[in-house]
């Protein structure tokens, strides 16, 4: 009572405090959270060992202290935790692989239709409530995952007492045992109905949409195919789903394909573009595709018939530009047989690999005046087996016929070699190895002005619409030839009667 530290305090200065010792409750991280303090009626002298005694007592009593307010933080944070898993409609399991018991909260309880008094904690609760058609493929998983102590992931129908059937995703680990054998099967389920039944929507559109659709991870791996590109790509989504695009289409690497699908990943910007497939497709198709945060979706369609439609409307146009090309030339001259001349370069390469023209003098003999060639390696070529083939040409050759019959005729070149005598021109049409030749006749009136040559080489596709027009070009030039050489005839009468 005569310490001023405490003096003037009632339980003090009413006698019932004679001594007293007090030490600060220090936190782990230094800061003063309070004191522990011991006190009795009679005045005494605290020793060290009390000292000692009450500072251990203090450490003590700080731990008990942090101790606690991190259980109510933990516990804060279950809540919290419990809250969001209940939010989400996720339930937990704990099978005990020891006594079997398997143990549910309630959301697990409910998304399987059962309540806290119908489940019986046993895997067979669990295994009547799947699928008829899930219940293998869902035992063999969790055998596996015990076996091996590894993961659950399985995702399998469960079908309610109602009648109802839900989807459910389960994911667990194995715990293992002293021995390292599992011992328990921990882990977490929720309802996927409603991701389902979104997907099927979606799937619903793609199965009904006209074109082709398929989807690549970012391992380029097949994860979905729809009806249209099992027909176009001629392959079962079976076969296909989980294959490599570049192991199963091989001609895609390296080409557009691959540069516009890699292009679109890098880049995260879509892709159109048309390509062709060789075989097993052989086709002309469209292409777009976008990327996704899984990988590519494509869309595609066959343009086969309209890139063909396209090209015969190219060509129709090609044609007809030859035509009004030749008429132009052969009206805008005087020099009919100098026009002539142009002929090859006008139907070659629209029309064939190279061409001949030759023309019949006044004296009845067949002259070859031009030549050209789609290859500007091989005119010089052309050109001297123009010089040397006339001379060598039997009765029996194409050109030959041709000019005696006025009727097309068309051959394989194999044959016209087989004919022709040893010498220059046999070995220069060896070289210029054409497949096909077409021999048109410059027709007149009444007689053959000379002939357009047409040939082909191995692996050019001979098209009959292109032989009519260069029949056309012939025609129209033969018809160019006889108007001059009526005309030139009718200028010498009239010279001839003028100087009479």
């Amino acid at each position: 009572p005569a310490d001023e530290r405490v003096r003037g305090r009632p339980p003090v200065s009413s006698g019932q405090v004679g001594a007293y010792l007090g030490t600060p409750l220090t936190s782990m991280s230094g800061q003063v959270i309070g004191a522990l303090c011991v006190f009795g009626p009679e005045p005494r002298d605290w020793s060290e060992a009390d000292v000692a005694t009450l500072r251990q007592l203090a450490d003590s009593t700080v731990t008990e202290l942090e101790l606690s307010a991190l259980v109510r933080h933990d516990e804060s944070d279950r809540v919290r935790w419990g809250l969001a898993i209940d939010s989400a409609g996720i339930g937990t399991y704990d099978w005990n692989l020891v006594d079997g018991r398997l143990t549910w909260d309630n959301q697990l309880i409910g998304i399987f239709g059962y309540d806290a008094d119908t489940f019986e904690q046993t895997i067979d609760a669990f295994l009547e409530r799947l699928h008829p058609d899930d219940v293998a493929r869902v035992q063999d998983a969790l055998q596996t995952c015990i076996d091996t102590c590894g993961e659950f992931d399985s995702e399998y129908r469960v079908v309610r007492p109602d009648g109802e059937t839900r989807w459910v995703r389960a994911r667990g680990r194995a715990l293992p045992g002293p021995d390292g054998t599992a011992v328990r099967l921990l882990g977490a389920a929720y309802d996927t109905t409603g991701e389902r039944e979104g997907a099927t929507r979606v799937t619903r559109v793609l199965e009904a949409m006209p074109a082709g659709f398929y989807s690549l991870d970012r391992e380029w791996r097949f994860t979905h195919v729809n009806a249209e590109a099992e027909r176009l790509l001629g392959r079962t989504r079976e076969d296909l789903l989980g294959r490599v695009l570049w192991n199963d289409w091989p001609a895609a690497m390296d080409s557009i394909f691959e540069d516009s699908y890699r292009t679109a990943v890098r880049t995260g910007l879509p892709v159109s573009f048309d390509a062709h497939y060789p075989a097993p497709l052989d086709g002309w198709y469209e292409i777009r595709a976008w990327p996704t945060p899984d990988g590519l979706s494509v869309y595609f369609t066959e343009i086969t018939e309209r890139r063909r439609m396209q090209e015969q409307a190219d060509r129709s146009a090609a044609r007809l530009a030859i035509l009004a090309q030749v008429s132009a030339e052969m009206a805008g001259t005087l020099d009919v047989s100098v026009a002539a001349r142009h002929l090859p370069r006008l139907v070659v390469p629209a029309l064939a690999d190279f061409a001949i023209v030759t023309l019949v003098d006044a004296d009845g003999r067949p002259r070859d005046v031009s030549t050209w060639h789609a290859d500007p390696g091989s005119r010089a070529l052309l050109e001297r087996y123009a010089a040397v083939r006339l001379e060598s040409m039997p009765a029996v050759s194409p050109v030959a016929r041709a000019l005696v019959s006025g009727e097309p005729i068309r051959e394989e070149v194999r044959t016209v070699v087989h004919v022709l005598p040893e010498g220059p021109a046999k070995e220069l049409v060896s070289v210029l190895a054409p497949e096909t030749a077409a021999v048109l006749p410059m027709r007149g009136r009444g007689r053959t002005l000379g002939l357009l040559t047409l040939y082909f080489r191995p692996g050019s596709k001979v098209v009959e619409e292109d032989l009519a027009t260069a029949q056309d070009v012939a025609d129209r030039a033969g018809l160019a030839l006889d108007n001059a050489r009526l005309y030139n005839t009718q200028m010498q009468l009239a010279e001839g009667l003028q100087r009479s």
